[in-house]
């Protein structure tokens, strides 16, 4: 069956307009002041709208990445002011754009209206997103971006020797890693599947492609390595928290130093020393940096097991850190009609996704992508929280054996 795309258009309006009426609901029953990173970033956000780069007077300035204070820095310059529920209504249209342009992608790739309906009604009722669409964080602007990057591959694949496309391609996928750095395999692994085509056609402009997608990343990116080095005089090419993130979660942390004594410590005593112990916090880093390699030396036998563990928290659990809001229980209509992840959902979406990664290209840009952020979260980062904005693409792909299906009884009608 052929549509129109004004039908199509109309189609996935109105799911989107679900998914916001979802999304109101969870609103109108919670309220919670941003904490921890979420305020970090609104502060960040404030002083960049009003051009205070460096971030005068602080000594975590170099702490964050880029991404989420920029969009936020822009929404505050945008309405004129510091207001929370203009950023979180901002956040949401930017969201819904993001999600609307993957839709329109898969409908375009797969032949059928029903993906791009599948994944906009999976994403509006599953409940990891809509909980995070009310706090102003990396969650929401990491699920926006994800959608973004895997809708633009698909349109740069379609003319994968188009040079202009690979610089818009190259914007995404830096910004992506800016919101959230465990995107950064994106960068590469994105760029692999319209490269390919290429180089099967033409390899000349293929190489062309490669070449322009390389320096629009560095042109991309520099700015903000130059601003790093100026703010602390070293190469930081993203932000200092890595081995923060990497101890904290070990805890109380006991290791051996490279003269043999041993030391002793936790993530939140090291953070609360950096200021009296250095001048900033890129040297902090660096001292942190240090005690993950030693901790990392002596136990690099049992990394494997630490990062399969990893991966098991990813899937299975729910608590959220810091935040009074429960993660499970979201309002009394809603959780009857939301859906969440588990053991059994993401186990059954991760052997559909290799069985039809086999047939459907759109179906394997998805999963490679999906395995390759999820597997560099789990070798360098162990917060669950790393997996919360995958979680609607995983329920997705789960469900996706619905679109040949309905393909399969289109074409039996026809015939019949």
């Amino acid at each position: 069956m052929i549509f129109n795309k004004y039908f199509i258009f109309g189609i996935i309006f109105t799911e989107i307009l679900l998914l916001v009426g979802v999304r109101l609901i969870y609103w109108g029953s919670v309220n919670e002041i941003p904490f921890s990173d979420m305020a970090d970033y609104i502060r960040w956000g404030q002083s960049f709208a009003v051009g205070d780069w460096m971030l005068e007077g602080q000594f975590w300035g170099g702490y964050k990445p880029p991404g989420v204070p920029l969009l936020y820095a822009g929404m505050f310059f945008l309405s004129g002011g510091f207001d929370l529920d203009h950023l979180r209504w901002m956040q949401l249209l930017i969201f819904v754009l993001c999600l609307a342009f993957l839709s329109w992608q898969l409908v375009r790739d797969s032949g059928s209206l029903l993906t791009g309906m599948l994944l906009i009604l999976v994403v509006a009722f599953t409940k990891s997103s809509v909980f995070w669409s009310y706090k102003l964080g990396t969650e929401t602007l990491s699920e926006s971006m994800l959608y973004l990057s895997l809708g633009v591959v698909m349109w740069v694949s379609r003319e994968s020797c188009n040079a202009y496309r690979y610089i818009v391609l190259a914007l995404v996928t830096t910004f992506a890693t800016f919101v959230r750095p465990n995107s950064l395999p994106l960068i590469g692994v994105l760029l692999l599947f319209p490269l390919i085509s290429a180089f099967r056609l033409e390899k000349m402009r293929a190489l062309r492609c490669l070449v322009t997608y390389i320096l629009s990343v560095v042109f991309f990116w520099g700015p903000w390595v130059v601003r790093n080095y100026e703010y602390c005089g070293q190469f930081v090419p993203l932000s200092t928290q890595g081995p923060y993130t990497f101890l904290w979660e070990l805890g109380d942390v006991n290791l051996t130093d490279s003269v043999g004594r041993k030391v002793s410590v936790h993530v939140n005593q090291l953070q609360a020393e950096a200021p009296k112990k250095f001048a900033n916090d890129c040297q902090a880093s660096q001292h942190a940096m240090v005690l993950v390699k030693y901790w990392i030396q002596e136990n690099i036998k049992n990394y494997p097991e630490l990062v399969i563990r990893r991966l098991g928290r990813f899937v299975t659990e729910r608590q959220i850190d810091l935040t009074s809001i429960s993660r499970t229980q979201l309002h009394p209509l809603l959780d009857v009609l939301l859906f969440d992840k588990g053991e059994g959902q993401i186990v059954f979406a991760t052997v559909i996704a290799l069985a039809l990664s086999f047939f459907y290209t759109w179906v394997r840009i998805i999963s490679i992508s999906l395995a390759a952020s999820l597997i560099f979260s789990a070798l360098f980062l162990g917060d669950a929280r790393m997996f919360e904005p995958y979680i609607p693409l995983f329920l997705f792909v789960g469900l996706a054996p619905i679109i040949p299906l309905w393909q399969w009884i289109q074409r039996r009608s026809h015939i019949i």
